[in-house]
């Protein structure tokens, strides 16, 4: 089923950018997709350029279908425009991979600047 609203077909688009498609079902599941951790971390980080949204890592994970993030999405813009101003974010903080739930909330609180900044430490890393 092709993309119905304009949301979708932006998560669309970027979708076939980030796994190499020609076309995408709103119903298509990322990661059945061919989608990884590391294509989510693109297509996250992407969806943060184009929406003026603070799209968390926890959200992308959970909303696997384009039409479930695209949900989410239009709630977030919503929920924006209806909402005051946000304060900065803290610094961040060392993940403490200790308990499970804690380790969510961490990187649900990460900012996009903070995601890119880890994911550049990634990649050195991996070269």
């Amino acid at each position: 089923m092709a993309p119905r609203t304009e949301v979708e077909s932006a998560i669309a688009a970027i979708w076939q950018e980030v796994l190499h498609l020609e076309q995408v079902s709103v119903h298509a599941n990322f990661f059945e997709a061919g989608g990884n951790s590391l294509a989510a971390m693109q297509a996250l980080s992407q969806l943060r350029q184009t929406f003026p949204i603070d799209l968390s890592i926890r959200q992308f994970f959970t909303a696997q279908t384009l039409v479930e993030q695209a949900a989410v999405v239009e709630a977030l813009l919503a929920a924006q425009s209806s909402s005051a101003i946000a304060p900065s974010p803290d610094p961040i903080q060392p993940i403490q991979p200790d308990q499970p739930q804690s380790l969510l909330q961490q990187l649900d609180d990460l900012s996009e600047q903070d995601v890119d900044t880890l994911l550049s430490q990634m990649l050195e890393e991996e070269s």
